[in-house]
Protein backbone atom coordinates (compact mmCIF):
# COMPACT_ATOMS: atom_id res chain seq x y z
CA UNK A 1 0.00 0.00 0.00
CA UNK A 2 3.04 2.95 0.81
CA UNK A 3 5.06 1.96 -2.16
CA UNK A 4 1.72 2.19 -3.95
CA UNK A 5 1.05 5.57 -3.04
CA UNK A 6 4.49 6.50 -3.35
CA UNK A 7 4.50 5.91 -6.79
CA UNK A 8 0.68 7.84 -6.62
CA UNK A 9 -1.06 4.63 -7.57
CA UNK A 10 -4.28 5.70 -5.08
CA UNK A 11 -6.64 3.37 -6.32
CA UNK A 12 -4.09 0.47 -6.63
CA UNK A 13 -3.84 1.15 -3.05
CA UNK A 14 -7.21 1.56 -1.68
CA UNK A 15 -7.56 -1.84 -3.53
CA UNK A 16 -4.83 -3.40 -1.56
CA UNK A 17 -5.87 -1.49 1.76
CA UNK A 18 -9.10 -3.86 1.54
CA UNK A 19 -6.98 -6.91 3.09
CA UNK A 20 -5.54 -4.93 5.09
CA UNK A 21 -8.70 -3.89 7.05
CA UNK A 22 -10.30 -7.11 6.42
CA UNK A 23 -6.84 -8.77 8.07
CA UNK A 24 -7.00 -6.20 11.07
CA UNK A 25 -10.53 -6.55 11.53
CA UNK A 26 -10.70 -10.23 11.86
CA UNK A 27 -7.36 -10.08 14.61
CA UNK A 28 -9.65 -7.55 16.38
CA UNK A 29 -12.41 -9.89 16.21
CA UNK A 30 -10.93 -12.84 17.53
CA UNK A 31 -8.94 -11.00 20.40
CA UNK A 32 -11.02 -8.21 21.64
CA UNK A 33 -13.32 -10.44 23.68
CA UNK A 34 -11.36 -13.07 25.37
CA UNK A 35 -14.46 -14.90 27.02
CA UNK A 36 -15.65 -15.58 22.97
CA UNK A 37 -11.82 -15.83 22.35
CA UNK A 38 -12.04 -19.67 21.36
CA UNK A 39 -15.19 -19.94 19.86
CA UNK A 40 -14.45 -17.06 17.62
CA UNK A 41 -10.93 -19.19 17.38
CA UNK A 42 -12.59 -22.58 16.25
CA UNK A 43 -15.63 -20.85 14.03
CA UNK A 44 -12.66 -19.11 11.84
CA UNK A 45 -10.11 -22.19 11.62
CA UNK A 46 -12.52 -24.73 11.91
CA UNK A 47 -16.03 -23.91 10.63
CA UNK A 48 -15.11 -21.45 8.21
CA UNK A 49 -12.63 -24.01 6.85
CA UNK A 50 -15.53 -26.54 6.82
CA UNK A 51 -17.52 -24.28 4.42
CA UNK A 52 -14.57 -23.55 2.38
CA UNK A 53 -13.64 -27.45 1.71
CA UNK A 54 -17.60 -27.53 0.94
CA UNK A 55 -17.89 -24.20 -1.70
CA UNK A 56 -14.01 -26.27 -3.02
CA UNK A 57 -16.23 -29.47 -3.74
CA UNK A 58 -18.92 -27.55 -5.48
CA UNK A 59 -16.57 -25.44 -7.88
CA UNK A 60 -14.47 -28.53 -8.89
CA UNK A 61 -17.95 -30.96 -9.25
CA UNK A 62 -18.85 -28.58 -12.01
CA UNK A 63 -16.10 -27.43 -13.73
CA UNK A 64 -15.21 -31.51 -14.29
CA UNK A 65 -18.79 -32.02 -15.09
CA UNK A 66 -18.70 -28.78 -17.62
CA UNK A 67 -15.29 -30.07 -19.18
CA UNK A 68 -17.30 -33.52 -20.92
CA UNK A 69 -13.91 -35.34 -19.81
CA UNK A 70 -14.09 -35.57 -16.20
CA UNK A 71 -11.17 -38.37 -16.14
CA UNK A 72 -8.90 -36.50 -18.38
CA UNK A 73 -5.40 -35.78 -16.76
CA UNK A 74 -5.24 -32.16 -17.17
CA UNK A 75 -8.47 -32.07 -14.35
CA UNK A 76 -6.37 -34.36 -11.60
CA UNK A 77 -5.64 -30.98 -9.64
CA UNK A 78 -10.03 -30.25 -9.67
CA UNK A 79 -10.50 -34.01 -8.40
CA UNK A 80 -8.56 -33.51 -5.64
CA UNK A 81 -10.67 -30.95 -4.32
CA UNK A 82 -13.51 -33.53 -4.35
CA UNK A 83 -14.76 -34.61 -1.12
CA UNK A 84 -15.60 -38.16 -0.06
CA UNK A 85 -19.65 -38.35 -0.08
CA UNK A 86 -19.37 -40.06 3.37
CA UNK A 87 -17.63 -36.89 4.51
CA UNK A 88 -19.56 -34.40 2.31
CA UNK A 89 -23.11 -35.54 3.64
CA UNK A 90 -21.56 -34.91 7.46
CA UNK A 91 -20.54 -31.55 6.55
CA UNK A 92 -24.04 -30.65 4.69
CA UNK A 93 -25.57 -32.01 7.89
CA UNK A 94 -23.05 -29.94 10.28
CA UNK A 95 -23.44 -26.44 7.98
CA UNK A 96 -26.86 -26.57 6.94
CA UNK A 97 -27.36 -23.55 4.28
CA UNK A 98 -28.65 -20.96 7.16
CA UNK A 99 -25.52 -21.80 9.04
CA UNK A 100 -23.24 -21.21 6.67
CA UNK A 101 -24.70 -17.77 5.72
CA UNK A 102 -25.07 -16.93 9.34
CA UNK A 103 -21.47 -17.84 9.66
CA UNK A 104 -20.21 -16.02 6.51
CA UNK A 105 -22.26 -13.17 7.90
CA UNK A 106 -20.88 -12.69 11.10
CA UNK A 107 -16.90 -13.27 9.34
CA UNK A 108 -18.11 -10.39 6.76
CA UNK A 109 -16.27 -7.02 6.98
CA UNK A 110 -19.88 -5.60 7.46
CA UNK A 111 -20.25 -8.32 10.27
CA UNK A 112 -17.46 -7.46 11.80
CA UNK A 113 -17.60 -3.46 11.83
CA UNK A 114 -20.94 -4.78 13.35
CA UNK A 115 -19.65 -6.60 15.90
CA UNK A 116 -16.85 -4.25 16.74
CA UNK A 117 -19.45 -1.43 17.20
CA UNK A 118 -20.94 -2.99 19.77
CA UNK A 119 -17.90 -3.92 21.98
CA UNK A 120 -16.00 -2.14 24.83
CA UNK A 121 -13.20 -1.13 22.16
CA UNK A 122 -12.22 2.86 23.05
CA UNK A 123 -13.35 4.57 19.84
CA UNK A 124 -15.96 1.75 18.87
CA UNK A 125 -18.64 3.78 17.72
CA UNK A 126 -16.74 5.20 15.11
CA UNK A 127 -16.14 1.88 13.21
CA UNK A 128 -19.23 2.32 11.07
CA UNK A 129 -17.08 4.65 9.33
CA UNK A 130 -15.04 2.18 7.56
CA UNK A 131 -17.64 0.85 5.30
CA UNK A 132 -17.67 3.37 2.67
CA UNK A 133 -13.92 3.32 1.84
CA UNK A 134 -14.12 -0.47 1.76
CA UNK A 135 -17.47 -0.17 -0.31
CA UNK A 136 -15.20 2.28 -2.62
CA UNK A 137 -12.45 -0.58 -2.55
CA UNK A 138 -14.83 -3.04 -3.97
CA UNK A 139 -15.80 -0.91 -6.51
CA UNK A 140 -12.87 -0.96 -7.81
CA UNK A 141 -11.88 -4.09 -7.58
CA UNK A 142 -14.84 -5.86 -9.05
CA UNK A 143 -14.82 -2.99 -12.08
CA UNK A 144 -18.47 -1.95 -11.56
CA UNK A 145 -19.70 0.87 -12.94
CA UNK A 146 -18.73 3.05 -9.85
CA UNK A 147 -15.50 1.44 -9.28
CA UNK A 148 -14.70 2.57 -13.28
CA UNK A 149 -16.01 6.28 -13.43
CA UNK A 150 -14.62 7.39 -9.92
CA UNK A 151 -10.89 7.33 -11.43
CA UNK A 152 -12.14 8.46 -14.94
CA UNK A 153 -13.78 11.39 -13.21
CA UNK A 154 -10.76 12.64 -11.60
CA UNK A 155 -8.82 12.42 -14.15
CA UNK A 156 -11.31 14.64 -16.25
CA UNK A 157 -10.74 17.62 -13.46
CA UNK A 158 -8.49 20.43 -13.83
CA UNK A 159 -4.81 19.73 -12.46
CA UNK A 160 -5.39 21.57 -9.25
CA UNK A 161 -8.19 20.37 -8.09
CA UNK A 162 -7.32 16.96 -9.73
CA UNK A 163 -4.11 17.01 -7.21
CA UNK A 164 -5.90 18.23 -4.13
CA UNK A 165 -7.89 15.29 -4.40
CA UNK A 166 -5.21 13.40 -5.04
CA UNK A 167 -3.53 14.30 -2.37
CA UNK A 168 -6.30 14.03 0.43
CA UNK A 169 -7.10 10.61 -1.07
CA UNK A 170 -3.40 9.85 -0.43
CA UNK A 171 -3.98 10.69 3.11
CA UNK A 172 -6.65 9.29 4.10
CA UNK A 173 -5.40 5.49 3.05
CA UNK A 174 -1.83 6.15 4.61
CA UNK A 175 -3.81 7.36 7.95
CA UNK A 176 -6.23 4.52 7.62
CA UNK A 177 -3.12 2.53 7.37
CA UNK A 178 -1.08 3.74 10.66
CA UNK A 179 -4.76 3.34 12.17
CA UNK A 180 -5.17 -0.44 11.67
CA UNK A 181 -1.87 -1.10 13.22
CA UNK A 182 -2.93 0.75 16.20
CA UNK A 183 -5.60 -1.06 15.91
CA UNK A 184 -4.02 -4.66 15.98
CA UNK A 185 -1.60 -3.55 18.51
CA UNK A 186 -3.89 -2.16 20.72
CA UNK A 187 -6.40 -5.22 20.72
CA UNK A 188 -3.06 -7.61 20.61
CA UNK A 189 -1.08 -6.08 23.51
CA UNK A 190 -4.26 -5.59 25.85
CA UNK A 191 -4.89 -9.55 24.98
CA UNK A 192 -2.12 -10.77 26.39
CA UNK A 193 -2.13 -8.28 29.46
CA UNK A 194 1.36 -6.59 28.26
CA UNK A 195 1.72 -2.76 29.15
CA UNK A 196 0.70 -0.13 26.82
CA UNK A 197 2.83 2.42 27.14
CA UNK A 198 4.86 1.95 24.29
CA UNK A 199 1.66 1.75 22.24
CA UNK A 200 0.65 5.65 24.02
CA UNK A 201 3.85 6.60 22.53
CA UNK A 202 2.86 5.82 19.08
CA UNK A 203 -0.81 6.68 19.53
CA UNK A 204 0.73 10.59 20.33
CA UNK A 205 2.85 10.44 17.37
CA UNK A 206 -0.18 9.26 15.07
CA UNK A 207 -1.91 12.43 16.33
CA UNK A 208 0.82 14.30 14.98
CA UNK A 209 0.70 12.49 11.35
CA UNK A 210 -2.81 12.89 11.73
CA UNK A 211 -2.18 16.43 11.62
CA UNK A 212 -0.53 16.76 8.49
CA UNK A 213 -3.17 14.41 6.88
CA UNK A 214 -5.64 16.90 8.03
CA UNK A 215 -3.72 19.37 6.51
CA UNK A 216 -4.31 18.03 2.90
CA UNK A 217 -8.05 17.01 3.87
CA UNK A 218 -8.83 21.51 4.70
CA UNK A 219 -6.80 22.04 1.54
CA UNK A 220 -9.13 20.00 -1.20
CA UNK A 221 -11.84 21.38 1.46
CA UNK A 222 -11.02 24.91 0.30
CA UNK A 223 -10.36 24.50 -2.91
CA UNK A 224 -13.69 22.28 -3.76
CA UNK A 225 -16.01 23.62 -0.85
CA UNK A 226 -14.81 27.95 -0.95
CA UNK A 227 -18.65 27.92 0.11
CA UNK A 228 -18.08 25.81 3.58
CA UNK A 229 -15.53 26.66 5.11
CA UNK A 230 -13.57 23.75 6.65
CA UNK A 231 -14.50 24.67 10.58
CA UNK A 232 -17.59 24.99 10.07
CA UNK A 233 -17.60 21.55 7.77
CA UNK A 234 -15.80 19.97 10.97
CA UNK A 235 -17.57 21.77 13.91
CA UNK A 236 -20.67 20.24 16.43
CA UNK A 237 -24.10 20.90 15.21
CA UNK A 238 -25.63 23.12 17.49
CA UNK A 239 -28.77 21.80 19.24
Amino acid sequence: TLLLIENDRTWEAETVLRSVAEGSLKFAYLVTSPQNFLSRYREYTEALTDIAVLRSHERARELIELSGEPNAPQLQPYRELLVAQDRLDLLRRQYPRDVRGKLEQAWSFSGLVAALSQSQLKGADVFGALLYGYWSANQIAHMTWEGVSMPIERRMRDESRRQAVENAHAARILSDCYSYNILRLHTGLEFVGADLTALRTLLADHKLKLRQSTDLWRAWHELEYPQQPWESANSPRNS
